[in-house]
């Protein structure tokens, strides 16, 4: 039984494909390192040299306040993004064609040696300086953030490029200075002028808004006066209101009366029910006019005692009047439903009768005091209770007509007051604007007029133009470029000649495009016949046992036996093409296991092109096709080598039909009779891309041993035969390769 030792990290991580093309080919990254530097140092022996003049200038804002006035000058802090924006500004300045023009007419710029031969063809000489015209801002280091111009100027000459970058800053220098002083002074005039407007602005909308003030008395300021006749409305209205809800019941109640007096209903109604209709807040002021009436004392005193008596009195005969009125309707409502003889209507209508004797009986009594002069009857009453309504009504209506006049005069007052108040807020917020914008003005001027001799923007050289030094070519730079440039196109190429090789060039190569384990590196062997016809040169293992080739068999068995994955009986070897020395590899191995103890078979499943045969000199003529054809059994199969626990089933006659006898059950049948037999089957199968055969044997081993020889153009094909095999789900337990050697002198490998 043998295993495999997995190699997890070679197989996950196959390395990256061009060191071994650049170990291959390394005289291409010479040539190419070589031919970078040669090509970088003729450049430099032919390039057009360039200096580089340069210079510093120190751009910054004055303020106008005095330094203890401003917040800035007690923190030690600058606005960054002003002082970005004035930098900016100033390096379009100098790039504008307005200061070149300038530089090189004041310069003379054109009449210098060097300037006409620099320019290219079809090219302005103010083309020529934006083109070599360098501009930045800011320091080094912690003084990235100065403000500071660095201008340079790149040229042919060094002497001509001072030349040139100082008439530029001077050009620069007069523009500004014309420009910004200039703009001072007429600013401060324009300033002028808008403070003299609008102090005539301001006092006029003074005196309008103070005019208004007093012709507006009632105008007492903010919302106050509003607030005031709002509020009498407000109390006006509740006024109203209570005299609408007045008037409705006293209509209401006149309505009741006219009902109860007047009409063909109030013929059959009594003087008590008529009288039953006055209100109980009126029954006072009647009183008070039957006292009159009947010429009673009207002294204070007995006129309030005869009014409460005769309140009194009046209040019970009006309370039995509606108890009798209350009587008859229910007597009515029974005498409906229920008819004359009905006992409820006979007991209410005796009730009415005793109710009418009682106030009959108490009747004049009620209507006439002990002492009284005359009499008043009940509708004289009523008539006069008619004409106490009807002023009521005509009182409450004039009211609420007082009322009404009252709440529109204070509505007027109220939209004049408002209308009133909008005109002075309006009047106050221009007069307002203008003294704020008559302050801003005033303020702006006092500080133009504090520098008007002192310049707000300050633009110095703090670093003078210096002669041009050269800056290009520079030989080390160059030669660097030119060597890591030459070793890119010498790996490139390394690359492009390993990729268009379609071989394998070594065991590593192997490894990483199959992504499997190289158990052993074996050498090719020579065929050469020693010792006779029972001996095969194939048998290194016998033969030369201590040579390098029967030790990577020994590499190979040992790394078969000792691996980490599930021990493997059924083991086939093959190969993706024909020739690639599977035969030698199985019989080598064979011996190996054998010599441990092992019992190993080898089975010859190559029934197309057999040799296990020849090299141990077995009779073919019975073999593995015989039994898959029913013509053998397995005990006539088998035959012994001259090797110790070594057998062989040879092949067998010759078939014109191996992948369907392969494919049979009886082949299944014999291998798992030879599993239980022996303790490793080797099984020497045909190539994998030329027939059929090694598949279906593939199918029904453990494991399979791949063959690849490393120096034959097999790179497709072998990965072709990782393909069928994988298409099965195949154990693959690894690959053998092969070098080319004489008796294993070469061997490659780890």
């Amino acid at each position: 039984m043998v295993a495999v030792q997995t190699n997890h990290s070679v197989q996950d991580d196959p390395g990256l494909p061009g060191l071994g093309a650049l170990r291959r080919h390394l005289w291409t990254l010479i040539v190419g390192f070589v031919v970078g530097v040669a090509g970088a140092w003729y450049y430099c022996q032919h390039a057009t040299v360039q200096y580089q003049s340069a210079a510093q200038v120190l751009v910054m804002q004055r303020d106008a306040n005095p330094p203890d006035e401003q917040s800035t000058a007690a923190t030690g802090t600058v606005d960054e993004r002003v002082a970005k924006d004035l930098l900016g500004t100033h390096i379009q300045i100098i790039r504008s064609r307005k200061v070149l023009e300038r530089a090189l007419e004041r310069g003379q710029l054109a009449s210098l040696p060097s300037f006409q031969p620099a320019l290219e063809e079809d090219q302005t000489p103010i083309e020529y300086l934006l083109e070599n015209l360098r501009v930045a801002w800011g320091g080094e280091g912690q003084a990235q953030t100065a403000q500071v111009l660095n201008v340079a100027f790149l040229h042919t000459s060094a002497p001509d490029a001072a030349v040139i970058l100082q008439a530029i800053i001077d050009s620069y220098q007069d523009f500004v200075r014309e420009k910004f002083q200039d703009a001072g002074s007429q600013a401060a005039e324009l300033i002028a002028k808008a403070r003299d407007e609008l102090a005539v602005d301001v006092a006029k909308k003074e005196g309008a808004y103070r005019t208004f003030r007093e012709n507006t008395p009632r105008l007492l300021g903010d919302e106050e006066s509003v607030n005031i006749h709002q509020a009498r409305l407000k109390e006006l209205e509740t006024l109203l209101a209570d005299q609408q809800v007045h008037q409705a019941q006293l209509e209401a109640r006149a309505a009741i009366v006219a009902g109860a007096t007047e009409g063909e209903e109030s013929a059959a109604l009594t003087d008590l029910e008529k009288l039953a209709s006055i209100g109980d807040d009126d029954i006072g002021r009647l009183s008070f006019l039957v006292s009159i009436e009947r010429g009673d004392p009207v002294s204070e005193a007995s006129r309030d005692l005869e009014r409460a008596r005769y309140d009194q009195l009046l209040a019970l005969h009006l309370e039995a009047a509606k108890q009798l009125l209350a009587l008859r309707l229910e007597a009515r409502k029974l005498e409906t439903q229920f008819g004359p003889d009905n006992p409820g209507y006979l007991a209410t209508r005796e009730a009415i009768r005793e109710l009418e004797g009682f106030v009959d009986a108490q009747d004049r009594a009620t209507l006439q005091g002990p002492d009284s002069a005359g009499e008043v009857r009940p509708a004289e009453l009523m008539n006069a209770y008619r004409g106490l309504l009807r002023n009521d009504l005509t009182e409450t209506e004039r009211h609420r007509e007082e009322l009404q006049r009252q709440s529109q005069d204070e509505l007027e007052h109220i939209k004049e007051l408002v209308a009133a108040q909008m005109t002075g807020d309006s009047m106050r917020r221009d007069m307002e604007r203008a003294q704020v914008l008559y302050d801003g003005v005033v303020q702006r001027l006092q500080e133009l007029n504090l520098i008007k001799d002192y310049r707000s923007l300050l633009t110095e050289v703090i670093s003078p133009v210096e002669a041009g030094e050269q800056v290009w070519p520079k030989l080390l730079i160059l030669l660097a470029a030119g060597g890591f440039v030459g070793l890119l196109l010498g790996s490139a190429v390394a690359v492009l000649l390993d990729v268009r090789v379609p071989r394998f060039h070594d065991s590593e190569d192997i490894q990483r495009i199959m992504r499997l384990n190289v158990l052993t590196h074996i050498p090719d062997l020579a065929r050469r016949r020693l010792f006779g016809k029972a001996d095969d040169p194939f048998l290194m293992m016998l033969r030369e046992p201590r040579s390098p080739a029967a030790e990577s068999f020994r590499r190979l068995r040992t790394a078969l036996c000792f691996g980490g994955r599930p021990p493997s009986k059924i083991v086939q070897v093959t190969s993706p093409t024909r020739g690639d020395g599977t035969t030698a590899l199985v019989t080598n191995l064979a011996v190996s296991m054998a010599q441990t103890g092992m019992r190993v078979l080898i089975l010859d499943a190559n029934l197309r092109d057999a040799k296990i045969h020849e090299v141990f000199g077995v009779d073919p003529e019975v073999g593995l096709a015989s039994y898959l054809s029913g013509a053998a059994e397995l005990s006539e199969l088998v035959k012994p080598t001259t090797c110790d626990n070594l057998s062989v089933i040879p092949r067998g006659p010759a078939t014109e039909n191996p992948s369907e006898l392969l494919a049979g059950r009886r082949f299944d049948e014999l291998i798992r009779r030879v599993r239980e037999d022996f303790d490793l089957v080797l099984i020497d199968s045909p190539a994998l891309l030329e027939s059929s055969d090694a598949q279906v044997v593939a199918a029904r081993v453990d494991g399979v041993l791949l063959q690849v020889r490393a120096t034959r153009s097999g790179r497709s094909a072998a990965l072709g035969a990782r393909s069928r095999l994988d298409e099965q789900g195949v154990q693959v337990l690894g690959i053998a390769s092969r070098r080319p050697g004489r008796n294993g002198a070469r061997i490659t490998g780890r």
